[in-house]
């Protein structure tokens, strides 16, 4: 079911960006959360947030929790499906 929702995520987010969105999809297992000056911060389809090339060679990953839960929270604000992928503490009570 994961894997659905992601792709689901990954359409609906690539289709609210129009043009600026065709750099990146052809990255099939990422969705974009924000653009930067030289790359893109993405949520990839293992959970991770990373910092990314457009061609997906240079690939560097948020390593503190926080910064990650609120880059997916950010996308949360504007897609709910994305609260789905939001980081959880170690410790968090799941049922």
């Amino acid at each position: 079911m994961t894997q659905s929702v992601f792709d689901r995520l990954r359409a609906l987010v690539l289709a609210s960006m129009g043009e600026l969105g065709s750099a990146i999809a052809n990255q099939r297992d990422v969705v974009p959360i924000k653009h930067t000056q030289d790359a893109w911060i993405c949520l990839l389809r293992d959970g991770h947030v990373a910092h990314l090339d457009i061609n997906g060679a240079n690939i560097e990953f948020v390593q503190a929790r926080d910064r990650a839960t609120a880059l997916v929270g950010r996308l949360a604000v504007r897609f709910p499906l994305a609260t789905w992928f939001v980081p959880r503490a170690d410790h968090a009570c799941t049922l």
